[in-house]
């Protein structure tokens, strides 16, 4: 199972013969998966990236796929799990 503290990167593609990306996205967050999941998609207008940020997903990353965007969207969710890992309250 992959789990929030490794370094594992989910991508799902918007058209999918059996299930969308955007629906296995929410399928897969139920289950619990907490780490990064990132939308790729050819069509970029900000309908289709609400569908999959509405879904779960952490980031959309345009086709064709470029490295650098994948490392810009990792960076930016890195910061955020590191955030939310240091801003945790526990009570004793």
């Amino acid at each position: 199972m992959l789990n929030a503290d490794s370094d594992n990167i989910l991508s799902q593609s918007l058209s999918s013969a059996l299930l969308n990306g955007p629906d296995a996205t929410r399928k897969i967050r139920e289950l619990g998966f907490e780490g990064a999941i990132f939308g790729v998609t050819g069509n970029v207008l900000a309908e289709d990236v609400a569908v999959f940020t509405d879904h779960g997903a952490d980031d959309v990353v345009a086709k064709p796929v470029k490295f650098a965007k994948i490392a810009e969207c990792w960076t930016s969710y890195d910061k955020k799990r590191h955030r939310r890992k240091s801003t945790s309250v526990y009570r004793v």
